[in-house]
């Protein structure tokens, strides 16, 4: 919180930006203070003392310029003390109140009566309090809003100021934007002659508040595109009187909204080096995008060479042609601005407008593909026959790492890594190549990076946060370890291979069952085989019954327990004994045992079991025996 926005509404807008103005030009000087209290010089026309005291219930303050001690009013010095103050996290305890009301008079009568009792004389005139004077009547409320609203400035009217038929020029640097490796676009403005012709152009001259006012709709909407928002700063709008810039670096985004605009003017040229050339306005090529391609060709037997060139249809530019391309992008020839396709490679534009081409030894042409195919940026190849190449995309299978933290201040984290397994070739999250090439195929894979987007979206959802490089650290996942047992699991159930300090975390890959028989008892087995190593089931059940999310296997990986099919057999379970690597029962549970798993039938069964249960179903009743002879007594119903 800041002390700015709270003061904001007892500041005028025009004493905020002049403030504001006097503030960024770091004029606030030799400032001190404390959470109650803050003091400094403020170089205006002459160099003023500023202070500003919180006394519990309101903030007293003073200024020694003209303007305050004559009209006991806030001026622009106080703002920009406000701000400086903030800056430097003073006043904090007038912060925490929230509700500020600002005293102008306490301070000046006890300063003013100080220097009156030191000097035994009338009080300097610059402290001399204001009498006391009888309160004025209160304005109706009708007549104290229209004042209010009156008294806001107004700005000057500009076209009265505006030179009459004077032009503003936009001018693209070809210098400049080749320098800078972005759109340069500088702004001018003309007269007319007398006799005819324009008079020398100048850099544009204006104030931010001047825009909405200008002549030509073009140029209004064109440089409030440039110049886009101000900074918001909790307490007012932009600095009006904040110029407009007289040159512009335009990202491509910007300039795909600006440029044709500034063309279609009629007022867009290109700069020259020679101050007397001509200005030719710029006309816009209303034809598709330019695209751009990367060529080789063999020259000799011995020797390949790579240029570049625009294509669009049958027409074709070398790279060097055009007089300036950009990012984002345009390609300037000496009279026309044309779009370029959006995925042209600037690098290479860039590097092939410079050193024309470059040459490969023929012995070298297929780890230069290679190399080419591995750029991180990748424009259209157009190829000699006998160096075509089918391009395949893969569905990767996403790897993560686990591991221990790297740096001792994040002990509670847990470092991870993110890779895709393309059939056997582990590409690093981080890689910036398009794909990789393997000569012996002569194939180019393709990265897919939707599914890569998707695997790191799933990773976010899970509790994973990815840190970007800090002086220390580089970039990279990582994860809280309570979070560790359910990501794992949602993610090796989605097919991710995970490894965890060397532990590589296995999803069940089938789930088997089946009973066989002893002399007097039956035996349920069960166990999961995670892909190579399996777990019994009596193991399995007391992980579960222990809340354990994985097994350890014999190889020394952690298996993943298949809950749902543990919960199958777990009331089962619990009506037997555990004996090795089985859970046994009576053959007088045999019925149990049926009933139990009537539910289950995948479940294999021995032949013995299956004799059992056939003649369980053929059971209907017991019926009664004949009394035995010389059995004395009465027998009940159920007897």
């Amino acid at each position: 919180m800041l002390l700015a926005p709270i003061l904001a509404s007892q500041f005028h807008s025009t004493i905020r930006e002049r403030g504001h103005d006097y503030f960024r030009q770091r004029r606030v000087r030799n400032g001190y203070g404390s959470a109650a209290e803050f003091g400094a010089q403020v170089r205006g026309s002459d160099f003023y003392q500023v202070m500003l005291q919180w006394t519990g219930s309101r903030l007293e303050v003073l200024c020694d310029c003209p303007y305050f001690i004559e009209n006991d009013q806030p001026c622009k010095h106080l703002w920009a003390a406000v701000l400086a103050a903030d800056e430097q996290n003073y006043l904090s305890y007038a912060v925490a109140a929230r509700v500020v009301p600002l005293d102008t008079e306490s301070l000046l009568s006890r300063y003013a009566a100080m220097d009156a009792a030191e000097a035994a004389i009338e009080p300097p005139p610059r402290f001399k309090p204001k009498p006391a004077s009888k309160a004025s009547p209160q304005p109706t409320p009708w007549k104290a809003q229209l004042s209010s609203l009156f008294s806001a400035p107004v700005p000057a009217a500009w076209e009265s100021r505006w030179p009459k038929n004077a032009e503003i020029l936009y001018i693209v640097g070809i210098a400049e934007s080749q320098k800078s490796a972005v759109l340069i676009i500088s702004l001018e403005s003309r007269e007319p002659k007398k006799n005819g012709g324009w008079k020398m152009a100048r850099p544009l001259s204006l104030q931010r508040s001047a825009v909405s006012s200008l002549p030509v709709a073009e140029d209004r909407e064109i440089l409030s595109l440039l110049m886009g928002g101000g900074r918001n700063y909790g307490y007012g709008g932009y600095n009006s009187y904040e110029p407009v810039s007289a040159s512009y670096s335009v990202t491509p985004v910007l300039g795909k909204a600006v440029l044709p605009r500034a063309v279609r003017t009629g007022r867009c040229f290109l700069s020259h080096e020679k101050a007397d050339t001509e200005l030719v306005p710029l006309l816009w090529d209303e034809g598709d995008p330019w695209k751009f391609f990367l060529q080789m060709r063999e020259v000799s037997s011995q020797t390949y060479v790579l240029t570049g060139e625009f294509r669009r249809g049958a027409l074709r530019m070398d790279v060097a042609g055009p007089l300036l391309v950009t990012p984002g992008g345009f390609l300037f020839t000496a009279e026309r601005v044309a779009p370029l396709d959006e995925d042209a490679a600037f690098p290479w534009i860039a590097h092939l407008r410079k050193s024309k081409s470059i040459a490969v030894p023929a012995e070298d042409r297929d780890e230069f593909l290679a190399s080419l195919l591995n750029s991180p940026v990748l424009p259209a190849l157009d190829l000699p026959e006998h160096l075509q190449f089918e391009e395949v995309t893969l569905t990767p299978r996403p790897c993560l790492k686990i591991s221990k933290p790297k740096l001792r201040y994040e002990a509670d984290r847990l470092s991870a890594d993110l890779s895709f397994d393309y059939q056997g070739r582990s590409i690093p999250e981080k890689e910036a190549a398009q794909g990789f090439y393997e000569a012996s195929t002569r194939r180019f894979v393709r990265r897919d990076f939707a599914t890569e987007k998707a695997a790191s979206e799933l990773l976010y959802e899970l509790g994973g946060r990815y840190l970007p490089t800090s002086w220390n650290r580089e970039a990279g996942w990582n994860l809280h370890p309570g979070k560790l047992p359910r990501a794992v699991r949602a993610l090796a159930q989605a097919g991710w291979h995970i490894v965890a300090e060397g532990k590589v975390f296995r999803h069940a890959a089938f789930t088997r069952a089946k009973v066989t028989s002893g002399v007097d008892w039956f035996e349920l087995h069960g166990d999961v085989d995670y892909g190579g190593a399996t777990a019994q089931l009596p193991q399995l059940l007391q992980a579960l019954k222990r809340g354990e999310a994985m097994v350890t296997l014999d190889d020394g990986s952690y298996g993943l327990l298949p809950e749902e099919w543990l919960s199958r057999f777990g009331v089962v379970a619990a009506m037997g004994e555990a004996a090795g690597e089985a859970i046994r029962f009576s053959s007088g549970q045999a019925g149990l045992l049926d009933a139990l798993l009537a539910t289950q039938p995948e479940i294999d069964c021995d032949e013995t079991f299956l004799r059992v249960r056939q003649e369980l179903e053929r059971f209907q009743q017991v019926n009664p025996a004949e009394q035995s002879a010389g059995f004395i007594g009465t027998l009940r119903g159920y007897q």
